[in-house]
């Protein structure tokens, strides 16, 4: 997980700014109530007070989220700011545009590169709970689409659980990752799990953080383990098919050390394909004899199924 390096160049009072010349040269029935609030000095002030508690608690929001769950702000229903977010924010939204920009390599809780993964906005309080912060900037983090969906509505609201932000918090997760390659119904599964506390030079409670935020927020262990098997994983047997031989399990062992040795294991790197083929591979070195005949049917199954092709377009 990388840390944003920059904060967002607007606050929540220019989005509400803009959202006020809006309203007040197209009237609405939702703009009403907000209007309403506006018009009695209590709605910069408010939202201002909240985006300043949200900087305040910063790298420990659980002190916040554990707290602040509302229906409505000030008279403002969460359906009404829910609504003010889609529209401000919305694809083509000066704001979200600005945002994007802060994550113009990848996303960055798990890694993916824009190209392979879609942006989205991610609103790390959630908006269905946490309605005073569905405009604040700082709570919305550029995510690829299958973070932002697989973290949904959860949210820490405990110590032992956190609450992770990008532009507060970072987790050198390379250093924390192991593999295992097991067979199951005839089949390899690769686990991209989290080493074990013991191993770690982190204390208990960090731990149950870094354990809550990788498998029940954001379910990273699920898409690094299905990145692991379907790409990597594939990728190597449909080089091993190319091979006009049968390989010995000591054989697949030397091939798989030599790709391995051409790859150093970093600890402090981004989770890529590249990355989690050394995590593969240093546990293919370890197999056993279960996997390796797995491992053979799958190479002969790819040799069955190859093919060529003419080009015909």
């Amino acid at each position: 997980m990388q840390k944003i390096n920059n904060e967002p160049n607007f606050g929540v009072n220019e989005v509400l700014c803009e959202a006020l010349r809006y309203m007040q040269n197209n009237p609405s029935n939702n703009g009403a109530i907000i209007l309403q609030v506006h018009n009695k000095n209590e709605l910069l002030p408010i939202f201002c007070t909240y985006e300043n508690k949200y900087i305040q608690y910063g790298d420990k929001l659980h002190n916040l989220s554990s707290s602040s769950v509302l229906d409505n702000v000030n008279g403002i229903d969460k359906v009404v700011m829910k609504g003010l977010y889609k529209k401000f924010y919305d694809k083509d939204s000066k704001f979200r545009k600005e945002l994007y920009k802060l994550t113009p390599r990848s996303c960055p809780i798990c890694d993916a590169e824009w190209g392979y993964a879609s942006h989205t906005l991610d609103h790390i309080l959630p908006e269905s709970k946490y309605p005073q912060f569905a405009v604040t900037p700082l709570n919305l983090v550029p995510t690829c689409y299958r973070c932002n969906h697989s973290k949904s509505t959860t949210v820490g609201t405990q110590e032992n659980q956190g609450v992770i932000n990008p532009y507060f918090n970072y987790i050198n997760l390379s250093k924390y990752l192991s593999c295992k390659i097991y067979v199951k119904s005839s089949d390899l599964v690769t686990n991209i799990f989290l080493k074990s506390e013991s191993e770690l030079d982190i204390t208990h409670l960090q731990y149950q953080k870094l354990k809550f935020f990788y498998e029940e927020v954001y379910k990273l262990n699920e898409s690094y383990s299905e990145i692991a098997r379907i790409s990597v994983l594939n990728s190597m047997i449909d080089t091993l098919a190319k091979f006009n031989q049968t390989f010995s399990k000591s054989d697949m062992i030397v091939y798989f050390k030599s790709i391995a040795d051409t790859q150093e294991l970093s600890e402090n790197e981004r989770i890529s394909t590249e990355f989690l083929k050394s995590l593969l591979l240093h546990s293919l070195l370890e197999m056993d004899d279960q996997v390796y005949m797995v491992l053979i049917d799958l190479i002969n199954e790819k040799r069955t199924q190859a093919k060529e092709f003419k080009e015909n377009f």
